[in-house]
């Protein structure tokens, strides 16, 4: 077995699935370390305070959004989604299903958000592509990046088409303005913005 490790990123390669469930297993219900896994390869991950305060800023609009244009948006958090004959699993910073959940515990959700923080790692694309995600949100740096699943893989769009009314460009800018410790307050601020229009 070998190792890369890149900041604050381990991939470990020639890793058997019932490793990956068992260290799973093990680490209980604890949120750290994410794990990920794909064909072998397991990315062992940490993430800092600022890693955090993106995700969550992210979320808050998301969900502000839809509770003022009531878009039926559910979240079960940073989940584990994992499908052993896919050889493939993973946990998103949030997964969000839209409307009715179904059976959760079997289902992945429509749309999930990663906050990239560092390069390398597992193909985390190909993660998502074999458990059937319909949306990836990427955000890296100042980016927001938006993959939908279609017959071939995802491709990059410019828009949601699960939110399609949702004006990521504004989203972006209003998360990356946010004062750290004036959340509640811009998050009321887009909320009455989201009212006007």
């Amino acid at each position: 077995m070998d190792a890369e490790i890149t900041g604050n990123v381990v991939v470990l390669r020639d890793v058997h699935w019932d490793t990956y469930v068992r260290l799973h297993r093990d680490r209980g219900e604890k949120k750290w370390p994410r794990l990920a896994f794909l064909d072998g390869e397991l990315e062992i991950m940490t993430h800092s305070p600022g890693h955090e305060l993106r995700k969550v800023l992210l979320g808050r609009h998301l969900e502000a959004y839809a509770a003022v244009r009531r878009v039926s948006l559910n979240s079960f958090g940073n989940t584990t989604y994992r499908k052993r004959a896919k050889q493939a699993g993973l946990e998103p910073d949030v997964g969000y299903y839209i409307g009715e959940v179904g059976n959760v515990p079997h289902s992945v959700p429509h749309i999930a958000l990663e906050v990239a923080f560092t390069s390398g790692g597992v193909d985390k694309l190909e993660i998502y592509r074999r458990l059937g995600v319909r949306e990836l949100w990427f955000r890296i740096d100042e980016d927001l990046a938006i993959y939908v699943l279609g017959s071939k893989g995802y491709t990059r769009q410019p828009a949601s088409t699960l939110i399609p009314e949702l004006d990521i460009a504004d989203l972006v800018q209003r998360v990356l303005a946010t004062d750290p410790s004036l959340q509640t307050e811009t998050i009321e601020a887009y909320r009455d913005a989201l009212r006007r229009r």
